[in-house]
């Protein structure tokens, strides 16, 4: 089958989106007319990400990781909000010493291994459940209480201020059948972006290896898409935007015009009638 290729270029910038979860910047919506339209020639979609230019203007303790539950010793749980922001070892240690009030507990860490260790006056016990959410970046498992030994608790992994790896771009409307280790199946997955860049760098992602994603869709009049890390919580971009690069790829079948259709059948019209002619021509011979 003769096949061409339509292809289709979309720029989107946040600043132009319906903003869906507000400064975040993450949750969007752009509309528009007849991207896709059901068409009889259309053999197959292909959607990618040709590049893209990110801010690294979202946190590395931030509100989906900033809570520390704590409990000193008989003293009632203590539910601690660390100020959102990116900290590095001293800082952080210092902004939990400053919010615990107690000049008995402290927190140092080794610059042999990296862990940190936690001390004070009396027993003491750290909480790592739902809603202590700074757990695992202190060094600790999730849904663990940590009861102090001698006063002391030692985390058990390095202190991991790294932040996100990746972000990674869905969509409501586009059914990509991408898969995700996340939940082990099928997503909306479009694409995944490396964070490259340090802290209020900017990410600039080009799609060097042209990958394409085969989407089902038969129409398509709006964009919504998703920025998430990698645990598929939304990121906050603190109102910076951010631009992106689509790129619809349609591969078409030709269809021969009603207009040449219409001269091949009075053609063979034509040739039908002389065909009948040559034969009554026969006939006539034949019985005379």
């Amino acid at each position: 089958m003769d096949t061409y290729l339509d292809s289709r270029i979309i720029a989107l910038n946040s600043a132009n989106a319906i903003l869906l979860n507000g400064t975040y910047k993450s949750w969007v919506q752009f509309n528009f007319t007849g991207l896709i339209k059901e068409e009889d020639n259309i053999c197959k979609i292909d959607m990618s990400v040709v590049n893209a230019q990110i801010p690294v203007s979202f946190y590395t303790v931030n509100y989906t990781n900033n809570i520390l539950k704590i409990a000193l010793g008989v003293g009632s749980i203590q539910y601690l909000t660390i100020p959102v922001g990116n900290y590095n070892a001293t800082t952080l240690i210092s902004a939990i010493i400053t919010l615990l009030n107690d000049s008995n507990f402290n927190i140092v860490i080794s610059k042999i291994n990296g862990l940190l260790t936690f001390s004070y006056n009396n027993s003491f016990t750290l909480y790592t459940d739902n809603t202590a959410t700074i757990g695992q970046i202190l060094g600790f498992d999730l849904n663990t209480s940590y009861l102090s030994s001698s006063n002391i608790l030692n985390a058990l992994y390095p202190l991991n201020l790294l932040g996100y790896k990746r972000l990674e771009v869905y969509t409501q409307d586009i059914y990509t059948m991408n898969y995700s280790s996340l939940n082990n199946g099928m997503s909306t997955l479009l694409c995944i972006i490396p964070i490259d860049q340090p802290a209020w760098g900017l990410i600039t992602f080009n799609n060097f290896t042209d990958t394409k994603n085969i989407i089902k869709n038969k129409t398509l009049n709006k964009i919504e898409l998703l920025i998430k890390g990698e645990d598929e919580n939304l990121i906050n971009f603190n109102n910076i935007d951010w631009t992106l690069k689509l790129k619809i790829d349609i591969t078409r079948k030709y269809i021969i015009s009603s207009s040449l259709n219409t001269e091949k059948n009075k053609k063979d019209i034509k040739i039908s009638k002389s065909e009948d002619i040559i034969q009554d021509d026969l006939d006539l011979l034949t019985y005379n």
